[in-house]
């Protein structure tokens, strides 16, 4: 079964888009759009899952989704 992470986008003063993990302490991006920034994110979570499987690290557990925009990750 996918895991589904979930993530909060927070509009900056200077018009860029602030992504924050609530299941990766290291999950941050941002992005120059509200899209771009969902693209970001995308990104950041393929890469960390690839650091995870690399050190031999269990992912964290997914956080319940809710109303929060999400990454899906397939088990593997």
């Amino acid at each position: 079964m996918a895991a589904k992470y979930p993530y909060t986008v927070t509009p900056e003063k200077d018009g860029t888009f602030f992504v924050k993990f609530l299941d990766f302490p290291t999950g941050i991006t941002e992005g120059s759009s509200a899209e771009n920034a969902k693209a970001m994110a995308e990104e950041m979570v393929a890469g960390l899952v690839e650091c995870y499987k690399a050190d031999g690290m269990a992912l964290p557990t997914a956080s319940a989704v809710g109303e929060l925009d999400f990454v899906e990750i397939e088990p593997g």
